[in-house]
């Protein structure tokens, strides 16, 4: 059984998804998404809106995303509104 998967991102964008620098790290990244039970975001407020050069999953992927309280409240539903449950703490 695969385990959880919480790949980190330089971005998170509901445009653009979560996205990296790197092709190969973002192949890993896609990779490891694929055959993951559970997948899950955790990023402080000051990722969402940006983007980087290779995408690795869509924000519908990921079951949670968590952040801090620094992600307004609007913008948090706005990216549930794509399917994960946003916690800010």
């Amino acid at each position: 059984m695969a385990a959880p998967c919480g790949p980190r991102a330089h971005g998170i964008s509901r445009e653009h998804g979560l996205t990296t620098p790197d092709p190969a790290v973002s192949e890993v990244k896609a990779r490891a998404m694929r055959s993951a039970r559970r997948r899950v975001f955790a990023g402080t407020h000051a990722k969402f809106g940006a983007v980087s050069f290779c995408r690795f999953a869509e924000v519908g992927d990921f079951e949670s995303i968590v952040t801090d309280m620094g992600l307004p409240s609007a913008e948090a539903q706005r990216y549930s509104r794509l399917g994960p449950q946003v916690i800010r703490v």
